[in-house]
């Protein structure tokens, strides 16, 4: 199990999936979180993995233009024929997934044990 610190992203390899946690409260359209959105999608593409769990615990507010971020990592997912799902989505975030329709398109699971189970 290979484990990796970055700024706001924490990577953990459990088995073939790779586990990305994100450590930051609120993700706005600033310079922080693009540079966190960059490191994201620089995993997607460049892992030579392709099962990715995001744990969005720790987020409380995103913004909309963090949304389209979110949106751009789970197509750069499909793109590279690699699988993208959520755990724990806090509520406010189930909300904006649910408000935005994109919950049918990102699956989410409530704990991290059940989104890597998905890959079984």
């Amino acid at each position: 199990m290979a484990e990796t610190h970055d700024g706001g992203l924490q990577r953990q390899d459990v088995g073939d999936v790779a586990v990305l946690r994100i450590n930051v409260r609120m993700l706005y359209g600033d310079q922080a979180s693009d540079d966190l959105f960059d490191r994201l999608y620089g995993v997607v593409e460049d892992a030579g993995c392709h099962k990715f769990v995001l744990d969005v615990g720790a987020i409380q507010y995103l913004a909309s233009a963090a949304l389209g971020k979110l949106v751009s990592l789970s197509r750069k997912a499909r793109a590279a024929a690699a699988r993208l799902v959520l755990c724990n989505v806090t509520p406010t975030v189930s909300r904006i997934l649910e408000v935005t329709r994109l919950s049918d398109v990102m699956i989410a699971y409530g704990s991290e044990g059940e989104a890597l189970r998905s890959f079984a």
